[in-house]
Protein backbone atom coordinates (compact mmCIF):
# COMPACT_ATOMS: atom_id res chain seq x y z
CA UNK A 1 0.00 0.00 0.00
CA UNK A 2 1.28 3.45 -0.94
CA UNK A 3 1.58 6.06 1.79
CA UNK A 4 -0.87 8.27 -0.09
CA UNK A 5 -3.45 5.49 0.20
CA UNK A 6 -3.28 5.29 4.00
CA UNK A 7 -6.19 7.18 5.55
CA UNK A 8 -4.59 9.16 8.35
CA UNK A 9 -4.88 12.30 10.43
CA UNK A 10 -2.08 14.53 11.73
CA UNK A 11 -2.86 17.03 14.48
CA UNK A 12 -1.69 18.51 17.77
CA UNK A 13 -3.28 19.23 21.14
CA UNK A 14 -2.08 21.29 24.08
CA UNK A 15 -0.92 19.72 27.35
CA UNK A 16 -2.83 21.72 29.90
CA UNK A 17 -3.25 22.36 33.59
CA UNK A 18 -0.40 22.81 33.95
CA UNK A 19 0.66 23.88 30.47
CA UNK A 20 3.52 21.65 29.27
CA UNK A 21 3.65 22.35 25.55
CA UNK A 22 1.89 20.46 22.77
CA UNK A 23 1.47 16.82 21.78
CA UNK A 24 1.92 15.73 18.16
CA UNK A 25 -0.35 12.91 16.98
CA UNK A 26 -0.54 10.79 13.83
CA UNK A 27 -3.68 8.63 13.78
CA UNK A 28 -4.73 5.77 11.52
CA UNK A 29 -7.32 3.08 12.03
CA UNK A 30 -6.59 1.34 15.37
CA UNK A 31 -3.10 2.83 15.66
CA UNK A 32 -1.52 6.12 16.64
CA UNK A 33 1.88 7.68 17.28
CA UNK A 34 2.27 10.45 19.84
CA UNK A 35 5.19 12.69 20.74
CA UNK A 36 5.85 15.54 23.16
CA UNK A 37 8.99 16.72 21.35
CA UNK A 38 8.44 15.67 17.68
CA UNK A 39 11.59 13.55 17.93
CA UNK A 40 10.74 10.49 20.04
CA UNK A 41 7.41 8.87 19.21
CA UNK A 42 5.41 6.31 21.15
CA UNK A 43 3.49 3.90 18.91
CA UNK A 44 0.21 2.69 20.39
CA UNK A 45 -1.99 0.04 18.79
CA UNK A 46 -5.61 -0.57 19.66
CA UNK A 47 -6.07 -4.25 20.39
CA UNK A 48 -8.41 -6.61 22.18
CA UNK A 49 -7.21 -7.06 25.71
CA UNK A 50 -6.54 -10.74 26.57
CA UNK A 51 -8.95 -11.91 29.24
CA UNK A 52 -6.41 -13.82 31.28
CA UNK A 53 -2.81 -14.98 31.32
CA UNK A 54 -3.65 -17.96 29.10
CA UNK A 55 -5.58 -16.02 26.49
CA UNK A 56 -8.93 -17.46 27.47
CA UNK A 57 -12.21 -15.86 26.38
CA UNK A 58 -14.64 -14.32 28.86
CA UNK A 59 -18.40 -14.28 28.57
CA UNK A 60 -18.56 -10.46 28.60
CA UNK A 61 -18.01 -7.92 25.85
CA UNK A 62 -14.41 -7.77 24.55
CA UNK A 63 -12.33 -4.90 25.90
CA UNK A 64 -10.25 -2.88 23.43
CA UNK A 65 -7.56 -0.46 24.51
CA UNK A 66 -4.43 1.18 23.17
CA UNK A 67 -1.33 -0.86 23.94
CA UNK A 68 2.18 0.57 23.88
CA UNK A 69 3.86 -1.24 21.00
CA UNK A 70 7.20 0.56 20.94
CA UNK A 71 9.05 3.80 20.38
CA UNK A 72 10.43 5.29 17.17
CA UNK A 73 12.78 8.13 16.32
CA UNK A 74 14.36 9.19 13.01
CA UNK A 75 17.85 8.34 14.21
CA UNK A 76 17.23 5.09 16.09
CA UNK A 77 14.25 3.60 14.28
CA UNK A 78 11.83 1.24 16.06
CA UNK A 79 12.42 -0.04 19.56
CA UNK A 80 9.67 -2.57 20.28
CA UNK A 81 8.55 -3.40 23.80
CA UNK A 82 7.60 -6.96 24.87
CA UNK A 83 4.00 -7.80 23.93
CA UNK A 84 1.49 -10.25 25.36
CA UNK A 85 1.89 -13.57 23.47
CA UNK A 86 -1.84 -13.86 22.80
CA UNK A 87 -2.07 -10.55 20.94
CA UNK A 88 -2.27 -10.61 17.16
CA UNK A 89 1.35 -9.64 16.63
CA UNK A 90 1.28 -9.94 12.84
CA UNK A 91 -1.58 -7.43 12.67
CA UNK A 92 0.23 -5.15 15.12
CA UNK A 93 3.39 -5.20 13.01
CA UNK A 94 1.38 -4.30 9.90
CA UNK A 95 -0.12 -1.32 11.69
CA UNK A 96 3.27 -0.31 13.06
CA UNK A 97 4.82 -0.44 9.59
CA UNK A 98 2.09 1.87 8.28
CA UNK A 99 2.46 4.40 11.09
CA UNK A 100 6.26 4.41 10.76
CA UNK A 101 5.98 5.07 7.03
CA UNK A 102 3.74 8.03 7.84
CA UNK A 103 6.12 9.26 10.54
CA UNK A 104 8.91 9.33 7.99
CA UNK A 105 6.87 11.07 5.30
CA UNK A 106 5.25 13.64 7.63
CA UNK A 107 8.48 14.91 9.21
CA UNK A 108 8.57 18.04 6.98
CA UNK A 109 5.04 18.96 8.11
CA UNK A 110 5.85 19.18 11.82
CA UNK A 111 4.54 20.70 13.97
CA UNK A 112 1.01 19.65 13.10
CA UNK A 113 -1.91 22.11 13.39
CA UNK A 114 -3.67 22.40 16.73
CA UNK A 115 -7.17 20.96 16.66
CA UNK A 116 -8.28 21.32 20.28
CA UNK A 117 -10.63 24.22 19.56
CA UNK A 118 -12.97 23.43 22.47
CA UNK A 119 -11.57 25.30 25.47
CA UNK A 120 -12.55 25.28 29.14
CA UNK A 121 -11.80 28.66 30.69
CA UNK A 122 -11.80 29.65 34.33
CA UNK A 123 -13.81 32.88 34.50
CA UNK A 124 -13.03 35.92 36.61
CA UNK A 125 -15.36 36.71 39.46
CA UNK A 126 -16.28 40.22 38.32
CA UNK A 127 -17.26 40.14 34.65
CA UNK A 128 -17.19 36.37 34.10
CA UNK A 129 -14.61 36.70 31.32
CA UNK A 130 -11.79 34.23 30.52
CA UNK A 131 -9.08 34.31 33.18
CA UNK A 132 -7.04 31.11 32.72
CA UNK A 133 -7.27 28.11 30.39
CA UNK A 134 -7.98 24.85 32.22
CA UNK A 135 -8.52 22.21 29.54
CA UNK A 136 -9.09 21.76 25.82
CA UNK A 137 -10.72 19.13 23.63
CA UNK A 138 -10.82 18.07 20.00
CA UNK A 139 -14.51 17.11 19.98
CA UNK A 140 -17.65 18.20 21.78
CA UNK A 141 -17.96 14.69 23.24
CA UNK A 142 -14.67 15.15 25.10
CA UNK A 143 -15.94 18.26 26.88
CA UNK A 144 -17.95 16.06 29.24
CA UNK A 145 -14.73 14.55 30.61
CA UNK A 146 -13.53 17.74 32.31
CA UNK A 147 -15.39 19.89 34.79
CA UNK A 148 -12.75 21.12 37.24
CA UNK A 149 -12.30 24.73 38.32
CA UNK A 150 -8.76 24.64 39.73
CA UNK A 151 -5.92 26.19 37.74
CA UNK A 152 -2.49 24.57 38.17
CA UNK A 153 0.66 26.63 37.56
CA UNK A 154 3.21 23.81 37.33
CA UNK A 155 3.80 20.16 38.09
CA UNK A 156 4.49 19.27 41.75
CA UNK A 157 8.06 18.22 40.92
CA UNK A 158 8.84 21.51 39.19
CA UNK A 159 11.22 24.09 40.59
CA UNK A 160 9.95 27.55 41.45
CA UNK A 161 10.27 30.41 38.98
CA UNK A 162 12.45 33.45 39.77
CA UNK A 163 10.70 36.72 40.57
CA UNK A 164 12.83 39.63 41.84
CA UNK A 165 9.75 41.80 42.36
CA UNK A 166 8.09 39.14 44.50
CA UNK A 167 11.25 38.68 46.58
CA UNK A 168 11.42 42.42 47.14
CA UNK A 169 7.72 42.73 47.94
CA UNK A 170 7.65 39.65 50.16
CA UNK A 171 11.21 38.83 51.30
CA UNK A 172 11.67 35.15 52.15
CA UNK A 173 11.71 34.32 55.85
CA UNK A 174 14.28 31.88 57.25
CA UNK A 175 11.47 29.76 58.67
CA UNK A 176 9.54 29.54 55.38
CA UNK A 177 9.22 25.91 54.30
CA UNK A 178 7.29 26.38 51.04
CA UNK A 179 9.65 25.32 48.20
CA UNK A 180 7.48 27.12 45.62
CA UNK A 181 6.56 30.52 47.09
CA UNK A 182 6.17 32.23 43.71
CA UNK A 183 4.08 29.44 42.18
CA UNK A 184 1.92 29.40 45.29
CA UNK A 185 1.49 33.17 45.21
CA UNK A 186 0.42 33.14 41.56
CA UNK A 187 -1.98 30.26 42.18
CA UNK A 188 -3.57 32.23 45.02
CA UNK A 189 -3.88 35.31 42.80
CA UNK A 190 -5.71 33.32 40.12
CA UNK A 191 -7.95 31.77 42.76
CA UNK A 192 -8.77 35.16 44.28
CA UNK A 193 -9.47 36.69 40.84
CA UNK A 194 -11.86 33.84 40.08
CA UNK A 195 -13.90 34.44 43.23
CA UNK A 196 -16.62 31.80 43.41
CA UNK A 197 -14.97 29.61 40.79
CA UNK A 198 -16.89 29.18 37.56
CA UNK A 199 -15.62 27.64 34.32
CA UNK A 200 -17.17 27.64 30.86
CA UNK A 201 -16.46 25.78 27.64
CA UNK A 202 -15.98 27.89 24.52
CA UNK A 203 -15.80 26.84 20.88
CA UNK A 204 -13.05 28.89 19.26
CA UNK A 205 -13.45 30.05 15.67
CA UNK A 206 -10.75 30.65 13.05
CA UNK A 207 -10.81 34.41 13.78
CA UNK A 208 -10.06 33.78 17.46
CA UNK A 209 -13.54 34.55 18.76
CA UNK A 210 -15.25 32.04 21.01
CA UNK A 211 -18.86 30.99 21.54
CA UNK A 212 -19.78 29.87 25.03
CA UNK A 213 -21.43 26.50 25.46
CA UNK A 214 -24.41 25.95 27.73
CA UNK A 215 -23.73 26.72 31.39
CA UNK A 216 -26.58 25.43 33.58
CA UNK A 217 -27.70 28.01 36.10
CA UNK A 218 -26.03 30.84 34.16
CA UNK A 219 -28.24 31.18 31.10
CA UNK A 220 -27.03 34.75 30.52
CA UNK A 221 -23.56 33.36 29.81
CA UNK A 222 -24.67 30.50 27.57
CA UNK A 223 -24.26 30.92 23.79
CA UNK A 224 -22.51 34.29 24.16
CA UNK A 225 -19.77 35.13 21.66
CA UNK A 226 -16.63 36.86 22.87
CA UNK A 227 -14.08 38.54 20.58
CA UNK A 228 -10.55 37.15 20.27
CA UNK A 229 -9.04 39.82 22.51
CA UNK A 230 -11.02 38.50 25.49
CA UNK A 231 -9.05 35.24 25.41
CA UNK A 232 -5.55 35.62 26.92
CA UNK A 233 -2.96 34.94 24.23
CA UNK A 234 -0.62 33.20 26.69
CA UNK A 235 -3.40 31.21 28.38
CA UNK A 236 -3.66 33.34 31.54
CA UNK A 237 -4.61 36.98 31.95
CA UNK A 238 -1.53 39.16 32.29
CA UNK A 239 -2.98 42.43 33.58
CA UNK A 240 -3.64 42.29 37.32
CA UNK A 241 -4.90 44.49 40.13
CA UNK A 242 -1.51 45.97 41.05
CA UNK A 243 2.16 46.18 40.08
CA UNK A 244 3.18 43.20 42.21
CA UNK A 245 0.58 40.83 40.77
CA UNK A 246 1.30 41.95 37.21
CA UNK A 247 5.07 41.54 37.66
CA UNK A 248 4.64 38.10 39.22
CA UNK A 249 2.49 36.99 36.28
CA UNK A 250 5.01 38.26 33.74
CA UNK A 251 7.88 36.54 35.58
CA UNK A 252 5.94 33.28 35.40
CA UNK A 253 5.41 33.68 31.66
CA UNK A 254 9.11 34.46 31.14
CA UNK A 255 9.91 31.21 32.94
CA UNK A 256 7.42 29.36 30.72
CA UNK A 257 8.73 30.98 27.53
CA UNK A 258 10.32 27.86 25.95
CA UNK A 259 7.00 26.03 26.33
CA UNK A 260 4.83 28.96 25.27
CA UNK A 261 6.76 29.21 22.00
CA UNK A 262 5.10 25.92 20.98
CA UNK A 263 1.74 27.73 20.79
CA UNK A 264 0.39 28.53 17.35
CA UNK A 265 -1.17 31.83 16.29
CA UNK A 266 0.96 34.08 18.50
CA UNK A 267 1.55 37.63 17.32
CA UNK A 268 5.07 38.44 16.08
CA UNK A 269 5.53 40.85 18.98
CA UNK A 270 4.60 38.22 21.56
CA UNK A 271 6.80 35.59 19.91
CA UNK A 272 9.73 38.02 19.76
CA UNK A 273 9.43 38.75 23.48
CA UNK A 274 9.17 35.05 24.33
CA UNK A 275 12.27 34.27 22.27
CA UNK A 276 14.20 36.94 24.18
CA UNK A 277 13.09 35.47 27.52
CA UNK A 278 13.60 31.85 26.47
CA UNK A 279 17.19 32.16 25.25
CA UNK A 280 18.51 31.74 28.82
CA UNK A 281 16.90 28.28 28.93
CA UNK A 282 18.88 26.77 26.08
CA UNK A 283 18.62 23.17 27.27
CA UNK A 284 14.82 23.29 27.17
CA UNK A 285 14.83 24.92 23.73
CA UNK A 286 17.09 22.11 22.49
CA UNK A 287 14.31 19.65 23.41
CA UNK A 288 11.35 21.67 22.15
CA UNK A 289 12.56 23.51 19.04
CA UNK A 290 10.93 21.08 16.58
CA UNK A 291 7.55 22.11 18.01
CA UNK A 292 8.01 25.81 17.27
CA UNK A 293 5.74 26.76 14.33
CA UNK A 294 7.98 29.69 13.41
CA UNK A 295 10.55 32.11 14.79
CA UNK A 296 10.91 35.87 14.55
CA UNK A 297 14.67 35.84 15.13
CA UNK A 298 16.01 33.47 12.48
CA UNK A 299 19.15 32.71 14.51
CA UNK A 300 17.26 32.09 17.76
CA UNK A 301 17.14 28.28 17.57
CA UNK A 302 20.68 27.80 16.28
CA UNK A 303 22.14 30.05 19.01
CA UNK A 304 20.20 28.22 21.70
CA UNK A 305 21.20 24.78 20.44
CA UNK A 306 24.88 25.75 20.31
CA UNK A 307 24.60 27.02 23.88
CA UNK A 308 22.88 23.77 24.91
CA UNK A 309 25.72 21.69 23.44
CA UNK A 310 28.29 23.81 25.28
CA UNK A 311 26.45 23.43 28.58
CA UNK A 312 26.06 19.69 28.09
CA UNK A 313 29.74 19.26 27.27
CA UNK A 314 30.77 21.38 30.25
CA UNK A 315 28.49 19.45 32.61
CA UNK A 316 29.81 16.13 31.28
Amino acid sequence: MQISEIDHRCYAIRRLNPFRGVIQIIQIDACRAISIDAERWEIQIRAKQPDDLWGGESAGEPVYRYIRFGTWSPGKGLNKVPAHPFLDLSQMFRKADQIIALLESEQPNLPFPLQDRFELWLLDGDQRLPLALLHSAVSIEETTLYNGHKWVAAEPTSSDFPSPVADQEHPPHPKDTNPHPHLSALTNIIRDNAGHALAQWFVRAADGSGTGMALPGFEQLSNRTLPAEQFPELLIRTHRNNRYETALTHDYLKWQAPLLLTLQGLSDQTRRELEQHAISQALQIDVLWRLYPNTVDREFISRARVEARIRTATAG
